[in-house]
């Protein structure tokens, strides 16, 4: 897991006002990729952004970017997703997207 990852998942959720940090809380909860657990509540209920990145990378360890992008769209934070694609892929380069 590079330390990179982890350093834009965390600026992006330090961008959440403190509100829409606790939906970003509540829609990850519910959210479930295709093979992998969730993540319980009491887990996250009491979790900073430190602690939320780190679950979400032991959790949705396959691709815990694409799950941090899954979440803020479902959110309608699009500007933000922009933002924190775009700080992953500086040059661009990435096929997924």
């Amino acid at each position: 897991m590079s330390a990179d990852l982890k350093d834009v998942m965390r600026r992006t959720l330090d961008d959440l006002t403190e509100s829409d940090f606790k939906r970003f809380k509540h829609y990850l909860r519910d959210y479930c990729q295709q093979g992998e657990s969730r993540i319980a509540w009491g887990r996250l209920e009491r979790a900073d952004q430190y602690d939320t990145v780190d679950l979400i990378v032991q959790v949705y360890h396959s691709d815990p970017g694409d799950t941090m992008l899954s979440v803020l769209q479902k959110m309608n934070q699009n500007q933000l997703a922009r933002s924190f694609e775009k700080d992953l892929d500086p040059d661009g380069a990435n096929p997924h997207h």
